[in-house]
């Protein structure tokens, strides 16, 4: 197990009290590499070393707390989002001296939210719940969100070598999805990514958007998918191609449309809500917005960065996410939860619900998640996500699992028969057929079974 610590809550000067409640949890010393604890290790926990020990240095830092035992979420220290909820203002501001004292500062959004930037030693976790209790929902920290596939290996596992071969037994042309624009949310598209798309989805529009993830800057040009930078060390990252692929699951059933990739998610799979927040209310204009991921937030309220993002987008806009890889039906995941979104676990081959999906009253549908076939990077090598180490060839194709790849097929199912400006039509229809599986919503018409 991890061991504990807690975070210093206040300026020894300050008049607050001490906290008690939720516990930060962390790696108390950073393992070396060749660490033999790391081999008795679970890959799970293996899994969250690395990411803690990652992004403590160099890139911006992670940490993980539970609200109570079984319930953790993972947050970005020195952050407190607000929302545009909020009633006073000042008087929170004031709040916020009591406990920090004056070395704070805020980003202020166009939206009326704003970013409360302080000293990373502030227990983030006690001073939301402290400023929740007396400003409300509208005060939350800034939570971290993972590509699903989730941050560890179980229950699902890593990407699996597939060829073009394999993809081409998908080749799909023709005018299904034409005029309609699919945001994708996620770790962008690969840098050769015209190689599949024009032997195997030649009437699939495919363009890399907007990078959101690059430190000091909340959006930049180019949303490439990367394979190995972090780190860098000759092995495909955890989450690389994670975008890629979804780009293929929809020129499978929509390949007339037009994929547009924005990079929300490092190759680590790692994406934080402030950044989350503002690709979605860029990618507004799309018809649709598929984002597979999630995440799980302070006591399993709605995360305040993506609900105010999503309150942002226009009626006409149809939003989809994964349900979740944990095989949980107790926590809501996020944004999937969200009344707005559309969400979607998965099911099998025969059509039964697989061992990874989570589920429960808020999933709205469900689709293949279990050995789907897409579009991946020509590489040669070991994948981090696969504890064996032995390596894989990957030509332009993979196979893999998860409720991230069952998404996208709701995606592309409403944009197969939209019209443009009528995306919310498509979807009432396309989720008005089908079998209904007790915790995972519609089996829906034109999935990959």
């Amino acid at each position: 197990m991890l061991a504990t610590r807690r975070i210093t809550h206040a300026p020894e000067d300050s008049d607050e009290p001490k906290p008690t409640g939720e516990t930060t949890m962390g790696a108390n010393v950073a393992m070396k590499p060749n660490d033999p604890r790391r081999d008795r290790m679970d890959p799970e926990t293996r899994r969250l070393e690395q990411l803690l020990d990652r992004h403590q240095e160099g890139r911006r830092p992670i940490a993980i707390a539970q609200s109570a035992p079984g319930r953790e979420f993972f947050y970005a220290p020195g952050q407190i989002l607000v929302g545009r909820g909020l009633a006073d203002r000042d008087r929170l501001l004031e709040r916020i001296k009591g406990i920090v004292g004056s070395d704070f500062t805020i980003d202020d959004s166009a939206d009326g939210s704003f970013t409360l930037n302080v000293p990373e030693h502030v227990d983030i976790p006690w001073t939301t719940r402290a400023l929740r209790t007396e400003f409300g929902a509208a005060v939350g920290p800034n939570h971290v969100f993972f590509g699903t596939p989730s941050r560890s290996l179980k229950p699902i596992g890593p990407a699996t070598e597939g060829t073009m071969s394999d993809l081409r037994g998908t080749t799909r042309t023709g005018t299904a999805g034409a005029g309609i624009t699919i945001a994708v949310l996620d770790t962008g598209i690969a840098k050769g990514h015209e190689t599949w798309r024009d032997a195997v989805f030649p009437d699939l529009v495919v363009s890399a958007g907007s990078d959101y993830t690059t430190p000091g800057a909340v959006r930049v040009p180019g949303a490439e998918d990367l394979m190995d930078v972090r780190p860098h060390n000759g092995m495909l990252d955890w989450e690389a191609g994670h975008g890629t692929f979804i780009a293929g699951v929809i020129g499978q059933i929509a390949p007339g449309a037009t994929v547009r990739a924005e990079r929300v998610f490092a190759s680590d799979g790692v994406g934080f809500e402030d950044r989350i927040a503002a690709a979605i209310r860029d990618a507004s204009d799309a018809d649709i917005i598929n984002m597979s991921f999630g995440g799980y937030t302070q006591s399993d309220l709605p995360p305040i960065g993506l609900l105010d993002a999503i309150d942002d987008v226009p009626s006409c806009t149809v939003l989809v996410a994964s349900a979740g890889n944990e095989g949980c039906g107790c926590r809501p995941c996020w944004p999937a939860a969200l009344k707005r979104v559309l969400a979607v676990g998965a099911v099998d081959a025969n059509g039964e619900a697989a061992w990874f999906t989570n589920f429960g009253f808020w999933v709205d549908a469900c689709a293949l998640g279990v050995d789907v076939l897409s579009s991946f990077f020509e590489f040669d090598g070991a994948v981090e996500a696969d504890p064996t180490g032995n390596p894989q060839s990957f030509e332009y194709a993979a196979y893999w699992n998860g409720t991230s790849f069952a998404a996208p097929q709701l995606a592309a199912a409403i944009a197969a028969i939209a019209k443009p400006g009528q995306a919310q039509e498509a979807a009432r229809q396309v989720l008005s057929t089908g079998k209904r599986i007790p915790g995972l919503g519609v089996r829906f018409d034109g999935a990959l079974i």
